[in-house]
């Protein structure tokens, strides 16, 4: 491949990755704002001011996340593969957390079944 071929390549990655991350970011953005209004609407029924606190929550998180995207093409190559790498550990552990809540709350649930009079 010759270097005008590896350079062109190298601005498709580049160019394919930034759109990535801004779909990622943009999902991140729904996600969290999904999560934060139906926390909200469901936690404001015991504590409103906790509810509005957790709403800025994820609002300023998706923020976070959506300035990072935006910023991340302008970093080389490594850099946008180190931060993707780090993020996908990040994200893969928050997974990790959800299975095991779903888990302990399916077995909770099982256990209420059998406990209960039928």
């Amino acid at each position: 491949m010759s270097e005008e071929q590896e350079a062109q390549q190298r601005e498709r990655d580049a160019s394919g990755l930034k759109e990535h991350a801004k779909l990622l970011a943009d999902g991140f953005f729904k996600l969290a704002g999904a999560l934060g209004n139906g926390l909200e609407r469901s936690v404001d029924t015991v504590t409103p001011r906790f509810a509005r606190a957790l709403g800025d929550a994820f609002t300023d998180t998706a923020k976070s996340v959506r300035e990072l995207a935006d910023g991340i093409d302008r970093r080389t190559l490594i850099e946008q593969r180190d931060f993707l790498g780090y993020y996908r550990k990040f994200l893969t552990a928050q997974v990790t957390r959800i299975d095991n809540r779903l888990a302990r709350l399916e077995r909770k649930e099982e256990e209420t079944k059998l406990l209960s009079p039928a």
